[in-house]
């Protein structure tokens, strides 16, 4: 699950599509499986800090 989610973000950031909501899971699905939030968490402040970078960049840009 976390490597498809990755690669939906990966794409997502190198698109520039917004990503307004990752939806985890906390217990038990029909499937009888738990979403790793420890996991997503990870995720999360990962993309924050590519996210951040990559606004970084592009605001200095426009300011030139």
């Amino acid at each position: 699950m976390i490597t498809a989610l990755r690669l939906h973000l990966e794409n997502s950031l190198a698109t520039q599509t917004p990503v307004v909501a990752v939806v985890a899971v906390m217990g038990t699905t029909e499937e009888s499986a738990i979403d790793p939030l420890s996991d997503i968490f990870a995720l999360r402040d990962e993309f924050r800090k590519k996210v951040s970078t990559l606004l970084l960049i592009k605001n200095f840009y426009l300011i030139l």
